[in-house]
């Protein structure tokens, strides 16, 4: 490749990084901002219900929505077509509405806790689909669109749901706002550049039930590593709401957000180096595979020494600012999430690169296992410690993460190289 070649080559990189930042701290941002109105207008307790809808419906979303995002990027050969996506997307966006309604027929939830809920499905389920034409956009490298769409949206979400919290104070009129404009975003933006870059056969339209019932399986591994992912974040919730309340639950809640600006630079990484950790992978070059999953590991270790370094100076005046002065009781829980946290990000890219390597099956194990010391430490700790005792074992559950994720590539990536010398 010559010299103008190389240029053209790292320009383009930069400006995918650029767009996938912008596009990933805008929205993390908006987010942030959402939760910072609903503790001031509402309060903790508010940010308590809206925390619980989340964690009753993120994980039924997360298991169905199988991360086709990242078979979409992964698939080199296409496999499979648009529609087998399309259509498996479908399927499992009704099966996840079914189960929300049916957990929260069952329970003994309030009415307005119950139709927060219900509002907060709806918005999810517009998000699927909404991801599952990311893949596509990603596959072919433009990310500039996919910016466009999470900028939009989560500006648009901000001023909806503060413009109707402000008013009316009821969370559920406000995620119902959420889900109308993420209607909007998806009907008159995504639709409307998939149609634009995507190819799409319309005689493959057909339902094909081999074939969705393959990526189904295929998938199904990502899926569940994802839920007990999901899990391992909302299980200490669950917990929180049950032995303390509404109260500490939205404090705990808040808190923890305030980690996720981190968490979303690292994922904006980990989806621009896909694309090229998947192509390596393709060529067998584990070499430069390995190499470029180091310069990324390293991002993650200075993100945690900033993480830091930031909230030992400023945390107090940042709980201050952001969300309301019961919030400054709780700073000692803070830092302990900052460390759990900092060594999560160190395992972000390594969960990655299992995932770009198409071992899918061995993540749900790591997760699990993850999972039962979290929730064990979670049961001991809470007792006499509250919140810090579970700032505690979130930091214990992300270590056994980290340490799974690290031996398990190790052990995969020998493997490898040892069939490749055996081919030579």
């Amino acid at each position: 490749m010559n010299l103008r070649g190389k240029s053209m080559k790292k320009i383009k990189i930069l400006s995918n990084i650029s767009w996938t930042f912008s596009g990933n701290i805008i929205y993390a941002l908006t987010q942030f901002m959402l939760l910072s109105v609903i503790a001031k207008i509402g309060g903790p307790a508010e940010v308590g219900i809206f925390t619980l809808s989340l964690a009753i419906v993120s994980p039924v979303f997360l298991l169905l929505n199988l991360r086709l995002r990242t078979v979409i990027v992964t698939d080199s050969n296409d496999d499979y077509s648009f529609w087998d996506y399309e259509n498996l997307r479908k399927f499992t966006s009704v099966i996840a509405i079914l189960i929300i309604l049916g957990i929260v027929m069952i329970s003994d939830y309030t009415f307005y806790i119950y139709t927060t809920i219900l509002m907060v499905s709806v918005a999810k389920l517009f998000e699927m689909k909404i991801d599952l034409y990311y893949g596509f956009f990603q596959k072919k490298v433009l990310f500039d669109v996919i910016a466009k769409s999470v900028i939009m949206r989560g500006i648009l979400n901000l001023l909806v749901v503060t413009t109707i919290y402000f008013f009316s104070e009821n969370l559920m009129w406000s995620m119902l706002g959420m889900a109308i404009t993420n209607y909007t975003i998806y009907s008159f933006y995504d639709k409307k550049h998939i149609k634009k870059y995507i190819n799409i056969k319309k005689s493959s339209k057909k339902v094909n039930f081999v074939k969705i019932k393959m990526l189904f399986l295929l998938a199904l591994p990502l899926g569940l590593s994802t839920l007990i992912g999901s899990l391992n974040t909302n299980v200490p919730r669950y917990i929180i709401e049950n032995k303390l309340g509404l109260y500490e639950l939205g404090i705990f809640s808040g808190l923890a957000y305030l980690l996720v600006i981190g968490n979303t630079l690292l994922n904006a990484v980990s989806q621009v180096f896909m694309p090229k950790l998947s192509q390596l992978s393709k060529k067998n070059d584990y070499d430069n595979f390995e190499s470029l999953l180091k310069k990324m590991i390293f991002s993650g270790m200075i993100m945690s020494l900033l993480m830091i370094i930031f909230f030992s100076f400023a945390g107090e005046l940042v709980l201050t600012i952001i969300y309301s002065k019961e919030y400054l009781e709780y700073t000692q829980v803070l830092m302990i999430l900052v460390i759990g946290v900092s060594v999560l990000y160190s395992s972000v890219f390594l969960g990655t690169a299992i995932t770009v390597l198409k071992e899918f099956k061995i993540q749900p194990y790591i997760h699990f296992t993850s999972l039962i010391f979290l929730t064990f430490a979670s049961l001991i700790l809470i007792e006499n410690y509250r919140l810090v005792g579970m700032a505690w074992a979130l930091v214990i559950g992300y270590f056994v993460t980290s340490l799974g994720y690290f031996f398990i590539l190790k052990n995969i990536l020998k493997r490898r190289r040892s069939i490749n010398d055996t081919n030579m």
